[in-house]
């Protein structure tokens, strides 16, 4: 009973001798009560206390029972910033109290309670022991650098201790340091115990867990009692110590009381195993090497127990279970994040290799796992809901990689990384994650192809909340996102989502694709959460209980608004129309990203354009023009259809495979620029709504069976003013070649060879690069010219000198008297005759398309 008494005293488990407790003029529970009836000012400061208590002013020197000096503005912030952080009660801290109780004086109601100064205002001792504190000790205690005692024991703080204590150590004066009866756990810092004058620690009553480090010189008081710290305890120069009722496996210099340990069973916490040795010490085991406290991480109380049983949450004795607050990862999991951190561009600090693994007995940087699969003590992450109050998660969480869970088993469960500037792809490697449940990419600036960038998802069958929100995303939504078998949440407003939204499964509980462009009908769901405001929908408002989507409201984009990347129109019903088929509909987000935006917007309103598509829908213009065509030329291509798309001029690759319309192709906006119709064994004459193409810049129609004079069939080529080039080669055009035909003003090639022209060549343009009229029956003398390359050969010319790339060689006089004319210089079918070739003999004779030799008879036809 005595020995009772004596701990009860000091608020802990034995009692130091009086005269170890009178050090440094601190005061004490004794040496404030012999003091209580008299003013007492330390040696030597006696003048200048009583200056500063007649300069305070704010009361009189007697009959005052103690001394007071005057605190200085930035010592009651200070003081002010601890009562903030540690949650502290006390009415009388507070900014109008300006003096402090000097050391060894009793305090009054008024003073600053728990707080001792020294003559000149600097604090020096601090006691704050039962008063509920829940919080944390701030960093601007180090301010209070004289200060010699804290007292925060028998409390609610529940910490990891060298999180707690980390501001504390700058505090080279330090020589008491009581925290006993708390809830703080995780392993005790050497760089604590080796304060350089700290001299009396009371850590009995928390949750420590590792071994107890060597203690500095001046450490002289240690009562660790009723924790699970384990190992051989160190050699020390201490001369009050007891470590009862831990987990040590020797404790015989610690021996000032009895030095019985816990059970093995009751040492068996966070997956070590503990047993006797036969002589009452406790070991791991196998060995101390094999046992790591959470793979490395931190051993927490389950502090839910006594909340559930309303304990106010002082740990009396420290009995219950105890779980892993923090792990190390496992193999996979560590791989995966380096490989994420990677392809996704993260640059949190966190994100490196943890501190060293704390070992139930030994310290370990490298402890001996079985397989690659064990936990890392390389990598830490907390366990995901594993903290409740009064537990601090952040303290806990300390040295681990930001935004990461993980489960008891050190499997990652969760990935946090909203608001981190992302912009990269998420790595293949994720799918090693396969106990991952949640992932936040919210409010980042992802531009990505949603199908591509979710892919590597689609292997993570345990993922229930996905969330890539305030990003900018584009294309679909992937029919494979939605069918994962575990997703109940999926966040995806606010990107530039387009096209319509696949069946939705009766697993998914909260969906909002608010604030995108997509189209067509809101498919049937149980959803019991649903937005899809500012969309193109047309069914979101229906008053069918299976379609409504409605939580923030079913206001729709006008349409004006939906016609994006041809889809829908300001006159027609939003969604109408390919869109961009094998590509995706994309904003540029250049401009707001440079100036600095940090995520994606909450109103798309950027403009969009197709990017990456091989194919495009064809504008209404051109397609009917290139019917209108199929019908006057004889096109027979089945691929000639309005619900096709049409290729893409200079595309290079294709993802597409559903058809295009054939020797068809457009520029990204749909206009027609290309039409290549050779050896089709066409023979009609081009419509007049071939002037509607006005993008066209090639015309291939060579080796067909045109039969026609060539100014009537090329009359309505002159509204091409973009032509560039036209091939017309190996067909059946007679007559003469039309001035409007070389007049045309961007015309760089003109190929018209192996064909029956007669007459002159007129003034060709400037722009005219290439032209090859060899094989016909023109006459004359060839025009002055500055063509690159210039085929005349087998022609009647007379002269052919600026025409000599392909040589200056003639038909035979013989060949060309034709039509009445001798060696082509005389006149052709007097009168209004035309002169032709007879195609119908060489028709019957097989040939669908232009001869290679002139050897057809020519004759005069009346028109």
């Amino acid at each position: 009973m005595r020995e009772r008494r004596g701990r009860e005293l000091l608020g802990g488990e034995a009692s130091p001798s009086h005269a170890q407790r009178q050090r440094g003029g601190l005061p004490t529970e004794r040496a404030r009560a012999s003091r209580a009836s008299r003013l007492f000012i330390p040696h030597g400061a006696a003048v200048i206390g009583a200056l500063a208590v007649l300069w305070a002013g704010n009361f009189p020197l007697l009959p005052r029972v103690g001394a007071v000096v005057p605190l200085s503005a930035s010592t009651i912030q200070t003081l002010l910033t601890i009562k903030s952080s540690l949650g502290v009660t006390l009415t009388t801290w507070t900014a109008t109290n300006t003096v402090c109780t000097l050391s060894n004086q009793q305090q009054l109601a008024t003073d600053w309670t728990g707080v001792y100064c020294s003559a000149i205002g600097e604090v020096r001792y601090i006691d704050l022991e039962g008063q509920k504190l829940s919080g944390s000790i701030p960093k601007d205690i180090s301010k209070l650098t004289l200060l010699n005692h804290i007292g925060l024991g028998t409390n609610l703080l529940a910490q990891r201790l060298d999180v707690f204590t980390s501001n504390v150590l700058p505090l080279s004066n330090l020589a008491d340091l009581h925290i006993h009866q708390n809830w703080l756990y995780g392993t005790i810092p050497t760089a604590l115990i080796a304060l350089p004058k700290l001299y009396w620690i009371k850590f009995f009553r928390n949750y420590l867990t590792g071994t107890f480090p060597t203690p500095g010189p001046a450490l002289k008081n240690m009562d660790l009692q009723h924790n699970f710290l384990s190992g051989p305890f160190p050699s020390h120069s201490a001369t009050y110590c007891t470590a009862t009722s831990n987990c040590f496996s020797q404790a015989a210099t610690c021996n000032t009381t009895a030095t019985t340990q816990r059970s093995p069973a009751a040492c068996s916490v966070c997956g070590v195993t503990m047993t006797g040795d036969g002589t009452g010490w406790v070991v791991p085991v196998g060995g101390a090497a094999t046992q790591v406290l959470c793979g490395g991480g931190v051993c927490a109380p389950n502090a839910t127990v006594p909340a559930s049983l309303g304990s106010p949450y002082v740990s009396s004795s420290p009995l219950l279970p105890m779980f892993c607050a923090v792990v190390g990862m496992d193999g996979g999991s560590s791989q995966a994040l380096l490989a994420l951190k990677s392809s996704l561009g993260v640059t949190l600090p966190s994100w490196v290799p943890a501190p060293t693994a704390t070992v139930m007995g030994v310290a370990s940087t490298s402890p001996s796992f079985p397989s690659s699969s064990s936990p890392s003590s390389a990598y830490l992450c907390p366990v995901t809901g594993a903290l409740a109050p009064p537990l601090s998660a952040a303290a806990a969480a300390a040295g681990t990689w930001s935004g990461v869970d993980c489960n008891a088993a050190g499997a990652v469960v969760r990935i946090n990384l909203n608001r981190q500037g992302l912009t990269g792809t998420i790595h293949s490697a994720i799918s090693k994650l396969t106990a991952l449940t949640h992932i936040d990419l919210g409010y980042n600036l992802i531009q990505a192809r949603l199908s591509t960038f979710a892919t590597p998802l689609t292997a993570l069958t345990a993922l229930k909340d996905l969330f890539l929100h305030y990003n900018w995303f584009m294309g679909s939504i992937p029919s494979s996102l939605l069918r994962l078998p575990a997703l109940t949440a999926l966040g995806l407003f606010s990107n530039y989502l387009t096209g319509t939204i696949p069946p939705i499964p009766s697993s998914l509980v909260g969906l909002d694709i608010g604030n995108n462009f997509l189209s067509g009908s809101l498919p049937p769901h149980s959803l019991q959460f649903c937005a899809a405001e500012n969309n193109c929908l047309s069914s979101s408002t229906s008053s069918s209980s299976s379609s409504k989507c409605n939580f923030y409201g079913t206001n729709q984009r006008p349409l004006a608004n939906c016609a994006v990347c041809g889809i829908g129109d300001t006159a027609g019903t939003a969604g109408v129309g390919g869109g961009c088929w094998d590509g995706v509909c994309v904003a540029d987000a250049a401009v707001p990203v440079a100036q600095g935006v940090p995520n994606g917007p909450m109103q798309p309103t950027l403009p969009m354009t197709c990017v990456g598509s091989s194919v495009v829908t064809i504008r209404s213009s051109s397609s009917s023009a290139l019917l209108a065509l199929k019908t006057t030329l004889g096109v027979s291509l089945t691929t000639w259809r309005t619900d096709l798309p049409c290729a893409i001029d200079g595309s290079t690759s294709s993802t597409w495979s559903g058809g295009t319309w054939s020797g068809v192709r457009c520029d990204i906006t749909g206009n027609v620029t290309y039409l290549d119709l050779n050896y089709q064994q066409l023979r009609g004459s081009i419509h007049a709504d071939v002037s509607k193409l006005t993008a066209l810049t090639l015309l291939n129609l060579h080796a067909n069976v045109f039969w026609m004079p060539l100014g009537s069939f090329t009359s309505r080529l002159s509204a091409l003013t973009n032509l560039k080039l036209l091939q017309l080669q190996y067909n059946w055009l007679y007559g003469s070649l039309p001035s409007t035909l070389l007049a045309l003003p961007r015309l760089t090639k003109l190929t018209l060879n192996f064909n029956f022209l007669t007459g002159t060549v007129p003034p060709v343009s400037v722009s005219l690069a290439y032209l090859s009229v060899q094989q016909n029956y023109l006459s004359g003398t060839f025009p002055s010219n500055s063509i690159t390359y210039c085929n005349s050969l087998y022609n009647c010319f007379t002269q052919v000198g600026n025409c000599t790339s392909a040589g200056r060689d003639q038909n035979m006089g013989f060949m060309c008297s034709i039509c009445g004319s001798v060696d082509g210089s005389g006149a052709l079918c007097s009168g209004t005759g035309v002169c032709k070739p007879n195609v119908a003999e060489a028709v019957a004779a097989g040939a669908v398309y232009g001869p290679d030799s002139d050897l057809v008879v020519m004759y005069c036809d009346t028109i």
